[in-house]
């Protein structure tokens, strides 16, 4: 059960190494790109997923990238991140096709948010309509604070943060996170994740 890429295009370096960082704490598959030129010289376009594009940067900009794309007819959801972002510009690119348009600095929560509705719609489209109906299956058969226990692992959170967030002892987070792996058939928090979102694609 495969994951989509997520491409990150941002000239901030530290920026671009912390989402990198946090995404692939998720479960995601992600490539990274100080700009727009290196990431079409190495990126392998043909392969689904979603791109997440910083708007003002050197040489290239993210709107001009987005022309490019789809001059090319390649069809990849944008998500845009600008910190010096106008009311033209994000209508200008949500007209194009973009999916949302974000000011910086975005939350990792609502950032999060987006790249999973956009990663369910991509999973859908690939015909996956087997695996959403299996992941539903093993999802339904969890109880309301299981699945409390699965959202946060799923944000990588630690067994105690867990338990301090729910009210409940690390003991009891640890039998709540077995029953989850248990009734899923998954063996890590990323086959989890992955599952969840699945589970949840077309709810």
């Amino acid at each position: 059960m495969s994951l989509p890429v997520i491409r990150l295009v941002d000239d901030d370096r530290d920026l671009l190494e912390s989402l990198r960082a946090y995404l692939a704490t998720l479960g995601w598959q992600v490539r990274a790109y100080e700009s727009a030129e290196a990431f079409l010289a190495s990126d392998d376009l043909t392969a689904p997923g979603c791109l997440v594009l910083d708007e003002a940067m050197p040489g290239m900009k993210g709107h001009e990238l987005q022309q490019h794309l789809l001059a090319r007819k390649i069809d990849l959801p944008i998500l845009f991140l600008s910190g010096h972002g106008t009311i033209a510009m994000a209508v200008n690119a949500m007209s194009r096709g973009a999916v949302t348009f974000l000011e910086k600095p975005v939350s990792p929560q609502r950032l999060r948010e987006a790249i999973v509705q956009t990663m369910s719609k991509i999973l859908l489209s690939r015909g996956e309509d087997d695996a959403v109906s299996d992941a539903k299956a093993r999802y339904a058969t969890l109880t309301e604070r299981e699945k409390e226990v699965a959202e946060l692992i799923s944000e990588s959170l630690l067994n105690k943060t867990i338990a301090d967030r729910l009210g409940i002892s690390v003991t009891t987070v640890k039998t709540h996170r077995a029953n989850v792996f248990a009734k899923l058939g998954v063996k890590t928090a990323v086959d989890m994740t992955k599952l969840i979102l699945l589970a949840r694609s077309h709810s």
